[in-house]
């Protein structure tokens, strides 16, 4: 996979990058505010990346576009808001989110699994899939993940999805540290109870309402029949969401049908303007639907979207079937009394605070067993198997981290730095660069490496090049961007070789790099989508 070309814009200004190379190609400045990390960031951005932005740019008012090859055939992407377009030697396919964009992304990044997330299994989101070869400039924390939907058991799910040994089992020290918490949780939880067995209720009132507290096994039944009763709930509202989609889509394909057997026939024009142009309208979009290529590609594209609808309704009916046995289980062992105040108990006014304390502590106190149960509940050749994975991993950046700087003392003991490690100035580069290239190595994947600000830190020339001539090492195109010191710049500290393209972006303007240079090329890229310019007569 290569990236061939980034764009964004809209119709007043735009910005294309197209100079670059399948080896190591290097963006570089002589200061900031250059442009640089908007065009890693629109590149991501527009492949389904959550937003990460420099403050101040309108990213909301721009489309912004990637061209990719993909084992010798293009594939273009173009994303506005939360609408996106995939187009290929097939057509174009435009979904209005991320949940439904990532099914079809996976034609071309074929390894993203799905992982447990909330109970469930999901197809991982690009952004936490990105995080195996994009590294951005902001929001970095090497004990963390960039997204803050995920955490790192989603990341090393994530890993062990993809080599096909099951989620993660917890570390010694982590299993202490929840077990600690564990302890802490529910102590402050027999403090509150015994202080709300302290305050002068209506025994009735008491009885109804916190009855089920002080039963240890009825609170368990309770907050269990309620986590299925919030799961079915939010089930019933995206089946819901998702039929009348369908038949959104259902509706527009049969009018767009009519419309095209009009046109066949005879001639369709504005009875006001008197315009033959046909126009159909989707949110950020508006596509020309008298360019037959582009209405050819609407309708399969409106074909596909109902394929896939059908496909995601299959999968919440099962998820709902499930989700109601569970629930018919729980009541089915249920005391009466407790069905009753699970079923009413949302119509029962001002609950105590201190019995939301308590219930607040025993969804933590859940959490935490579940996060414990992981240490036992995979079976020993996938544990082992993680083991060796992490081992492996670990390994690699301790190889490439000694080859960076053979002053080197000390070694990563996992993928992830401990919670509150710091890695100070350019210790932390270096660890983004190992842990990159180390999964590339582990997992042999044909992704571009996309690395902003990969001499954070103030990182030495010396390290700098022995970095370089590591991504020089691998057949993968590796995407960085650089700021350099005047006096680098001036003695033209990067020149383009064989392996190595740069692109020298000092001559931009500070803090605009959309300009009108371009903008002719940028239109001719949105009607290639049938998107016209708000402009045009209809």
């Amino acid at each position: 996979m290569k990236i061939k070309k980034v764009g964004f814009g809209n119709f007043q200004s735009s910005f294309i990058e197209d100079r670059f190379e399948s080896n190591v190609n290097i963006i570089f400045s002589n200061d900031n505010n250059k442009g640089k990390t908007i065009v890693f960031q629109g590149l991501m951005y527009s492949l389904g990346n959550e937003p990460i932005f420099p403050d101040g740019f309108p990213y909301q008012d721009c489309y912004f576009y990637s061209l990719l090859d993909v084992n010798g055939s293009e594939v273009e992407f173009l994303r506005k808001g939360r609408e996106l377009i995939i187009k290929d030697g097939d057509g174009f396919i435009l979904f209005d989110s991320i949940s439904e964009f990532k099914y079809s992304l996976r034609k071309y990044f074929p390894e993203m699994p799905e992982i447990l997330k909330k109970e469930s299994l999901k197809l991982v989101d690009p952004c936490l899939f990105y995080e195996l070869f994009f590294v951005g400039q902001d929001l970095r924390d090497p004990s963390s993940t960039f997204s803050k939907y995920y955490n790192k058991t989603d990341f090393f799910n994530l890993i062990y999805a993809m080599a096909g040994y099951g989620k993660r089992s917890l570390t010694a020290e982590e299993i202490k540290k929840f077990k600690d918490s564990l302890k802490s949780k529910r102590l402050k939880k027999s403090a509150l109870k015994k202080e709300l067995d302290r305050l002068e209720i209506d025994p009735e009132v008491s009885k109804t309402i916190f009855q089920s507290s002080n039963n240890e096994e009825l609170k368990r039944k309770e907050a269990a029949i309620k986590n299925i009763r919030e799961r079915i709930s939010d089930l019933d509202r995206k089946y819901s969401r998702e039929i009348n989609r369908k038949y959104k889509l259902e509706n527009l394909l049969k009018e767009l049908i009519s419309l095209n057997r009009k046109i066949d026939v005879g001639e369709v024009r504005c009875g006001d303007c008197g315009s033959d142009k046909i126009i159909y309208s989707s949110g950020e979009y508006e596509f020309d639907l008298t360019n037959s290529y582009v209405k050819n590609s609407m309708l399969d594209s409106i074909k596909d979207s109902i394929k896939l609808k059908d496909e995601i309704l299959n999968e919440l009916v099962r998820d709902l079937g499930k989700e109601k046995q569970y629930l018919d289980m729980e009541l089915a062992v249920a005391p009466a009394e407790l069905r009753d105040v699970i079923l009413f108990r949302d119509q029962i006014a001002h609950g105590n605070k201190m019995d939301v304390d308590i219930a607040k502590l025993d969804e933590d106190i859940a959490e935490i067993q579940e996060q414990l149960s992981f240490a036992t509940s995979n079976n020993e050749i996938d544990k082992n198997n993680q083991k060796e994975l992490i081992n492996n991993v670990v390994s690699q950046m301790n190889i490439l981290g000694k080859s960076v700087d053979q002053n080197r003392t000390k070694e990563y003991n996992d993928i992830f730095a401990i919670k509150g490690q710091t890695y100070s100035g350019s210790e932390q580069q270096i660890y983004y660069f190992c842990k990159i290239v180390a999964l590339q190595k582990y997992f042999k994947h044909r992704y571009p490496i996309v690395i902003d600000a990969f001499r954070e830190g103030e990182i030495s020339s010396g390290k700098e090049s022995l970095m370089l001539k590591e991504f020089t090492k691998i057949d993968n195109q590796v995407l960085l961007s650089a700021t350099l010191k005047e006096e680098e710049y001036s003695i033209e500290k990067y020149v383009s070789t064989d392996s190595i393209n740069v692109i020298d972006y000092s001559q931009n303007m500070d803090n605009s790099i959309l300009s009108q240079d371009n903008l002719d090329d940028f239109k001719e890229i949105l009607k290639t989508f049938g998107i016209k310019a708000p402009s045009e007569d209809a």
